[in-house]
Formats: C-alpha cells, structure tokens, sequence
C-alpha cells in the first residue's frame, strides 16, 4: 500500500506530464479520479 506521500509524488509527476502534453484529457480524467477514489478510501 502506498503513504499518501507517495501519492502526492505520483501525482505531482503524473501532473508534470500533463502538462507538458505526455498525457491526454482522459488519460488525466481516468488519473484524477483514481486519486479522488483513494483520497476517499483514505478517509474511510
């Protein structure tokens, strides 16, 4: 399982890509919420 830190890292990284066009509207789409569903689980 991953610390929330190294969500955030993965995050941050998948984000830089972003925008810098390495990934596409779904591709980020699909990534944000994975993230919202973990944040969510996190809080459970």
């Amino acid at each position: 399982m991953l610390s929330l830190g190294q969500k955030l890292q993965i995050s941050l990284i998948l984000y830089y890509e972003y925008v810098n066009k390495k990934l596409t509207q779904r591709d980020f789409e699909d990534f944000k919420k994975s993230i919202e569903d973990l944040i969510t689980i996190q809080g459970e």
